[in-house]
């Protein structure tokens, strides 16, 4: 009987520590959800030269760690090559899945790493031209843009975000490179503002 009754009395002590003690899973009713968009602008080499891509991005914030989204860049400065005989504009433009991994966001200054898997195009122009000189010259290409940024809130709805990444481009085709463009031309490092709004 005294054995039964410390079995009853040790089961009774583990039943609130039991009961404190939770699962914890990706996707849950406690999972903590938010999101964000907004405008970024990247200074960054395009053949060979300082350069400017604008554009923005946004995404769902799973648990306030993991970022699905999307992102896309246009090119707005000028940047010329030449085929031996006629200089050309480049148009550059690429945009696709972003994924982020954000480090502690509830931090005043906190960072997050985050990558764009993309498509893109590449057009040429005659200078000062807004129509492609040829539109069958028009180049698919493919991004890889890994990053590395850090954010601080501003307020609880605005956080401003610098960041260093590197932007791989493939695809560049033969017709493209007969124009002037190497194909590493598009390929190189950025520094990145952002401005994200909304809540996570």
């Amino acid at each position: 009987m005294k054995k039964i009754s410390a079995v009853i009395v040790l089961a009774a002590l583990m039943m609130p520590a039991t009961a404190l003690a939770q699962t914890e899973t990706l996707f849950g009713r406690d999972l903590e959800h938010g999101g964000f968009g907004g405008p970024t602008v990247k200074f960054t080499q395009i053949a060979g030269e300082l350069g400017l891509l604008v554009g923005g991005g946004g995404g769902w914030v799973i648990g306030k760690t993991i970022t699905i989204g999307g992102a896309g860049y246009g090119l707005v400065t000028t940047h010329l090559v030449n085929d031996g005989t006629y200089d050309y504009e480049i148009g550059l433009g690429y945009g696709g899945l972003l994924i982020e991994y954000l480090k502690q966001p509830d931090d005043l200054i906190h960072w997050y790493v985050s990558c764009l898997f993309g498509l893109g195009g590449v057009s040429f122009r005659e200078p000062g031209s807004y129509m492609d000189f040829d539109p069958t010259s028009d180049d698919l290409i493919y991004v890889i843009e890994p990053s590395v940024n850090i954010c601080v809130n501003v307020t609880k709805n605005l956080r401003v975000a610098a960041g260093a990444g590197y932007r791989q481009i493939t695809g560049i085709d033969l017709e493209s490179i007969a124009l002037g463009l190497e194909k590493t031309g598009l390929t190189g490092a950025s520094f990145n503002i952002s401005f994200r709004f909304g809540s996570y």
